[in-house]
């Protein structure tokens, strides 16, 4: 069953093969291996063509190289067959020793079946090209060399038609002779390829060879070989194509009679070339054309496109608008007071559509609209021309709305201060294009005037409350400009300021000049407030003072400033204010103090509004102040004292120790293990209270030391 399977297969493969190549024998392996003068005509279908090497002698012609036969050198030692298999052991050798190119060496194959004009072809072979190592006397050695296709009708060889002429073959693998060959014989086989059409001309004269001869001058030692000859008709290539978005067509008169020139809508100038058949690449050609006298005045594009298909768009502008060589490296744009033409080809064999013919012009209705946004309210003012309306804006939404407009391509703004009497520019804050495009829904006018441009005389701007203004917008092409809305600013935002002292331990009231006050007292070292509850502020401001209640005055302010852009959190860190220095608290580093009285606000931007003084006391929580507490871990002595403190622990303790000044600056710390006793060295610490934390095993301790 498999051997029924796989000689199906190589059966359809040989039918296949046969209806796709028309050159009988195309790889030289039917007919009988022997040697003569002729050899070539040993292999079935192919003859001498119609040159020959030495005119007047009939014995010398291409010579047919077989693995077996006579000239078996080559093969061996110089240059394998392209396949090197059992089935592909032969391959054509040519020379063209002359100084004349149209002398020399031809083979002829027979075409198998009739050509039509209603197919193309394809024409290919293998090469391969030998390096001449001899001396270059003459300048001719590996001398530039080509391959012609050439149709005949038998052995007529005054009748010929070129159809392909290939690129220059390079020479490839190194032969000198049978006695000195490469070590390894060469497999480098390169394929010529070309396409061509024919005629009903072409057809009459009853092509059925194809010969393959060399252009070019060269030596006797400038071989070429010569294997898988192929001729194959593929579908017929055509160009077509047409032309999209036509709003309109006339006629006009030209040379040849009237001719339909078609009207198409700017900026969509396009062809649709997707019914054009088998191509392999296009190319287009778009030229300014006269009817009458008829001809190209210029090109404006002329040149291949792309490889594959031919698209359903081709955008016409794209191509001129590019400087190219197509276009002369010059960059074109259509203009409505001209005639274009333009057509089509298709690849590989270049067929061509006939020209078509338009004009251009812009269909499109170009209005501007626009209107303003985050109105908040409107009224009327008296100009030098009746009364206006004037709209109220909230800051700091200062925004319009330009997708009204239509048709249009690209869109420009003016942003004035605005006289209403006299009626007058006071001053442009913005005048100049935006973008390319449609106006979108939302244009932001604070961002056109704040940035420094041309267009706003590189000044930024800002909207102020006391001074009217008026917008515009335009839309492109054309700019047509829609008439200018006034508005004024105002902020609308209700702005308060609030907040609260967290970390609160208790609370008691103290006498003021103002009646009772209450006095928070909070625990070291988490002196903190809480402005999340303030409304509609951008920035926020922070004074924190010492502060008496009587006389009722600040001491001196520990930080008074701006803090940050936005809302105010919910954790802001007095300590972290003061410890810093800062303009805003004198250039000096502060820490709070047990024994004074300190007031903090909070103010919010952009008003400013400002929350009262809450007043504030700091203490440190959680004291022992007890040198001996029954429950304690360890006895502390002397304190206070004036040199060092001694640490006695009930029980062996591992730990670590930590004194803090009472500001919770760390002044010390230390790890100890398994001890019993402890002694730190204070005769160079300040006077002052101290704080000393304990933590072992089974306990966290804080206490109170002072230093005298």
């Amino acid at each position: 069953m498999k051997n029924c399977i796989l000689l199906l297969v190589l059966l359809c493969n040989y039918l296949l093969v046969g209806q796709t190549n028309l050159i009988e024998n195309p790889g030289f392996e039917s007919g009988p291996v022997s040697w003569s003068y002729n050899q070539l005509h040993h292999a079935t279908g192919w003859t001498m063509g119609c040159r020959q090497q030495f005119l007047d002698v009939d014995w010398c012609s291409p010579d047919l190289y077989d693995i077996n036969g006579n000239q078996s050198c080559f093969v061996e030692k110089g240059l394998y067959p392209r396949d090197n298999g059992s089935l592909n052991e032969r391959y054509a050798h040519m020379f063209n020793k002359s100084t004349d190119p149209i002398t020399g060496e031809s083979i002829k194959a027979t075409i198998i079946e009739p050509l039509s004009e209603d197919y193309s072809y394809e024409v290919s072979c293998y090469v391969s090209r030998e390096i001449n190592v001899h001396d270059d006397d003459d300048g001719e050695y590996n001398a530039p060399l080509q391959l012609e296709f050439v149709l005949r009708n038998n052995d007529d060889c005054d009748l010929e038609k070129i159809v392909h002429t290939s690129t220059n073959i390079a020479a490839v693998f190194n032969y000198d002779s049978c006695d000195n060959a490469p070590d390894t014989p060469s497999t480098d086989w390169r394929q010529k390829l070309g396409n061509f059409n024919l005629d009903a001309g072409d057809i009459s004269n009853n092509y059925n060879k194809l010969e393959i001869r060399i252009k070019g001058k060269a030596t006797v030692l400038d071989p070429i070989f010569i294997d898988d000859v192929k001729l194959i008709k593929i579908p017929k290539v055509k160009a077509c194509f047409e032309i999209n978005n036509v709003d309109s067509a006339h006629t006009e008169q030209s040379d040849y009679g009237p001719k339909t020139v078609n009207e198409l809508c700017l900026p969509k100038i396009e062809i649709n070339g997707s019914c054009s058949t088998n191509e392999d690449g296009y190319h287009i050609r778009i030229s300014e054309f006269s009817l009458s006298p008829w001809t190209i005045v210029t090109d404006y594009y002329n040149g291949w496109v792309a490889s594959g298909t031919a698209p359903s768009t081709i955008d016409l502008n794209n191509l001129i608008s590019v400087p190219s060589a197509n276009n002369g490296w010059t960059s074109h744009t259509f203009d409505p007071t001209k005639l274009y033409a333009v057509s089509l080809s298709v690849g590989p064999i270049w067929d061509s559509a006939p020209f078509q013919f338009f004009r251009v012009k812009d269909c499109r209705k170009i209005e501007a609209c626009f209107e303003i946004k985050n109105v908040d309210s409107a009224h009327t003012e008296q100009s030098d021309y009746g009364p206006k309306t004037v709209n109220e804006l909230c800051l700091p939404k200062i925004e319009i709305d330009g997708s009204c407009s239509i048709g249009e391509d690209g869109y420009h703004i003016r942003i004035s201060e605005f006289s209403l009497s006299p009626w007058t520019i006071v001053t442009d804050y913005y005048n100049g294009w935006v973008a390319s495009g449609t106006a979108p829904s939302t244009i932001d006018l604070n961002n056109l005037i704040s940035v420094p441009s041309a267009n706003n005389g590189w000044t930024s701007h800002t909207f102020d409350p006391t001074k009217l203004y008026a917008v515009s917008l335009s839309v492109g092409p054309i700019w047509d400009s829609a008439p200018f809305q006034f508005f004024r600013v105002k902020d609308c935002r209700e702005i308060e300021a609030c907040f609260e002292i967290k970390n609160v331990d208790s609370v008691h009231t103290e006498e003021s000049d103002y009646g009772p006050k209450t006095v928070n007292e909070l625990c070291l070292p988490k002196i903190e407030i809480d402005g999340s509850c303030s409304t509609n502020e951008e920035g926020y401001h922070i004074r924190i003072s010492e502060f008496s209640l009587s006389p009722w005055t600040i001491v001196t302010d520990y930080y008074d400033g701006w803090v940050g852009p936005g809302t105010a959190p919910s954790t802001i860190n007095l300590n972290s204010l003061i410890s810093i220095p800062s303009a805003n608290n004198g250039w000096t580093s502060h820490t709070f103090d047990p024994a004074k009285l300190y007031a903090v606000s909070l103010s919010v931007g952009p008003v400013w509004d400002s929350a009262p003084f809450q007043f504030f006391r700091v203490k440190g929580c959680r004291i022992q102040t007890n040198d001996i507490e029954e429950n304690s871990v360890l006895n502390i002595y002397p304190n206070p004292t004036i040199d060092y403190i001694n640490f006695s622990f009930n029980k062996q303790e591992t730990g670590t120790i930590q004194v803090y000044r009472f500001d919770s600056r760390l002044m010390y710390t230390e790890l100890f293990n398994e001890a019993e006793s402890l002694r730190i060295d204070m005769r160079n610490y300040k006077k002052g209270i101290y704080i000393v934390r304990v933590t072992t095993g089974t306990s966290n301790e804080v206490y109170k030391i002072i230093k005298k």
